[in-house]
C-alpha cells in the first residue's frame, strides 16, 4: 500500500491530489476495510491534516466493495462488545449474492469508461470477472491499458486472462492483439508491478 500511494500522491499539490482521486476508482472484493484506513492515515501524515480532514479528503476516491464490508470505517468493531460483530451480516454479502442492480451498473460503467485498469492481488475467477463486466469491447478510439499482478500462474494461464478482458476488432486490430499490445501481467508482487509502472497509472 505504500508504494501505491507513493504513486497515487506524487507530489501533487493538495487541488490537484483532489482531483487526481475524483478521476480514481478502486473495486475491491476484500471485506476489511485496511485500504480507507491506510489511505485516511497515510494523506494525513503525508499532508499534515487533522485526520478528519483527511477522511474528507479521501472520500473523493470512490472505493466500492461489491459483496460489503465488515462495517462503515467509522464504526469500531474491536472494541469488547459484540454489538457491531453481531450487525456484521448486515453489511456483508457472500461469494453467491450479487450486488444490487444500481450497484452493479454503476461498477460496469466504471470499468467500461476506464482508460487503466490496474489488477492488484486479483483471483481472477469466472464471477468476479463477469460482476467486473468482462470481456468489454475492445475499441482503438478508446484505447485501454491493463495492468495486473500474476503470481504463481503459467505463461499460459496469464495469455489467457489477458485473452479474456476483450472481445471484437478494430481498425486491423483483433482484439487479442491489440489486448496483448496494451496489457502487462508479467509481475508476481504488487509493489514489484506498481515500481515498474506505477507512474503510468494514473
Amino acid at each position: 500500500m505504500p508504494s501505491f500511494f507513493r504513486e497515487l500522491r506524487a507530489g501533487l499539490t493538495k487541488d490537484q491530489f483532489k482531483t487526481r482521486l475524483k478521476n480514481t476508482a478502486v473495486i475491491t472484493f476484500n471485506y476489511d476495510r485496511l485500504f480507507e484506513h491506510f489511505l485516511n492515515v497515510a494523506i494525513a501524515q503525508y499532508d499534515g491534516l487533522p485526520l478528519a480532514e483527511a477522511k474528507n479528503l479521501r472520500s473523493e476516491l470512490q472505493i466500492i466493495h461489491p459483496y460489503g464490508m465488515l462495517a462503515p470505517l467509522e464504526v469500531d468493531i474491536c472494541g469488547i462488545g459484540t454489538s457491531h460483530i453481531a450487525n456484521a451480516p448486515a453489511y456483508l454479502k457472500t461469494y453467491d449474492e450479487d450486488p444490487d442492480d444500481n450497484e452493479l451498473a454503476h461498477i460496469r460503467s466504471l470499468v467500461a469508461s476506464a482508460q487503466k485498469i490496474i489488477f492488484l492481488g486479483f483471483g481472477f475467477h469466472q464471477q468476479n470477472m463477469e460482476l467486473l463486466g468482462f470481456p468489454r469491447p475492445v475499441s482503438v478510439k478508446q484505447a485501454v491499458e491493463f495492468f495486473g499482478t500474476a503470481m504463481g500462474l503459467s505463461p499460459r494461464k496469464k495469455q489467457r486472462i489477458i485473452h479474456s478482458l476483450g472481445s471484437g476488432a478494430t481498425e486491423g486490430f483483433t482484439a487479442i492483439q491489440q489486448l496483448e499490445r496494451d496489457s502487462d501481467f508479467s509481475f508476481d508482487t504488487c509493489k514489484d508491478l506498481i515500481d515498474e509502472h506505477g507512474d503510468a497509472f494514473f
